[in-house]
C-alpha cells in the first residue's frame, strides 16, 4: 500500500482485545465439562495498538452476515486456539477442527464494542487447554480473523471503512498488559505485578505479535489464478520463453513482476507485465465471493 487512501483487500489475523479478566461459569453435566463466559471481542471507531481503526457501521454489517447468523444458530461458530500464520488463503478461510478450542453462542453490541458468549470445547485437546488455563487464572485475549478492505491513511495507519468477511475470532494468550477490560459495566486495572505469559507456549500456530496482514494478491491461490488466466502474462511468458521462478504483484504500478533464473549464479531475469483489467477487478470482487 504505497499511496495514501489506497484500499487493498487483505486477510487479517489481528489481536483485537488485550488479555481480559473474565467471569467464568463452570459446567459439568451429562458427561460434559466446559466453561462459559462473556467476553469483549473488539472495539470500533478507535485506533487500536496496531494503528488500525475499524469503523462501527461497516463492522456491524459484517457481523450481521448470513453465514455468521447461521453458524451461531447451529451452534457451530467455532474459533481456534491461536491464529494460523500462513499465506495459504485456503487455510486462513478454514476453521480447522484440529485446533478448535471454543465457540460463540451469541454475539451482541454495546456502544461501539462487540461482545460474545464463549463456551470452551469439551475435548482433551485445545478446548481442555483453554478451559484449564483460564480457570487457573490466565486471561484470554481474542484475535479477529477476517478478510477486510484496508484503506491506508498515512505511512503507518489504516482504516476499515467498508464491510468485510469475518471468518472467526480466535483465542490467543499474549503477555499481560497493565490494563484490561472486564465484561460488565466497568473496567479494572490488572495488577502490574502479574507475571508475563510466554506467548509461544499458548499459540500453537501463531506468533506473539498478535497481528498478521496478507494482501489477497499475495496469496498463492491468487497468484496461481493470475498465471493461468492473465492474457498479458501468458503472452510475455510464451513469446519471450520466460520460465517463471516467482511472481509478485506490484499494486503501485498495477503490474505483475516475473522473475526467472538465468543459469548464471546471482543473475536473474525480470519481466514487468501490466495487469489485465479483468484480473485487477478480481481483487475488488473477492469480498463478494465469501
Amino acid at each position: 500500500m504505497e499511496n495514501a487512501y489506497e484500499t487493498i483487500c487483505c486477510f487479517v489475523c489481528e489481536q483485537t482485545t488485550e488479555p481480559q479478566h473474565v467471569k467464568v461459569t463452570e459446567v459439568k453435566q451429562d458427561g460434559l465439562h466446559y466453561i462459559k463466559f462473556p467476553a469483549l471481542l473488539q472495539t470500533y471507531n478507535v485506533w487500536n495498538r496496531n494503528n488500525r481503526n475499524y469503523f462501527l457501521i461497516p463492522m456491524k454489517k459484517s457481523w450481521q452476515a448470513a453465514h455468521i447468523k447461521e453458524l451461531i444458530m447451529r451452534g457451530d461458530f467455532w474459533g481456534e486456539y491461536g491464529h494460523p500464520i500462513t499465506k495459504d488463503a485456503k487455510r486462513i478461510v478454514t476453521i480447522d477442527q484440529k485446533y478448535c478450542s471454543h465457540r460463540f453462542t451469541n454475539i451482541w453490541f454495546k456502544g461501539n464494542s462487540v461482545y460474545g458468549d464463549v463456551e470452551t470445547l469439551n475435548d482433551d485437546g485445545y478446548g481442555k487447554m483453554f478451559r484449564m488455563r483460564t480457570m487457573q487464572g490466565c486471561d484470554p485475549a481474542f484475535s479477529l480473523r477476517a478478510m477486510v478492505p484496508l484503506t491506508k491513511i498515512d505511512a503507518v495507519r489504516c482504516e476499515v471503512r467498508e464491510p468485510g468477511h469475518i471468518i472467526t475470532v480466535d483465542a490467543v494468550i499474549l503477555p499481560s498488559h497493565d490494563d484490561a477490560y472486564i465484561t460488565g459495566d466497568v473496567s479494572e486495572i490488572i495488577s502490574k505485578n502479574r507475571a508475563s505469559l510466554e506467548s509461544s507456549t499458548f499459540i500453537p500456530e501463531g506468533q506473539g505479535d498478535g497481528l498478521m496482514t496478507i494482501p489477497v494478491t499475495e496469496s498463492a491461490e491468487w497468484l496461481s489464478y493470475v498465471q493461468e488466466q492473465s492474457f498479458n502474462l501468458k503472452t510475455v511468458m510464451n513469446n519471450f520463453e520466460v520460465n517463471a521462478e516467482s511472481l509478485r504483484y506490484d499494486s503501485k504500478n498495477d503490474s505483475v513482476i516475473v522473475t526467472e533464473a538465468t543459469g548464471v549464479p546471482g543473475v536473474k531475469r525480470t519481466a514487468i507485465v501490466k495487469m489485465d483489467d479483468y484480473i485487477r477487478d478480481e481483487v475488488s470482487s473477492m469480498l463478494a465471493k465469501f
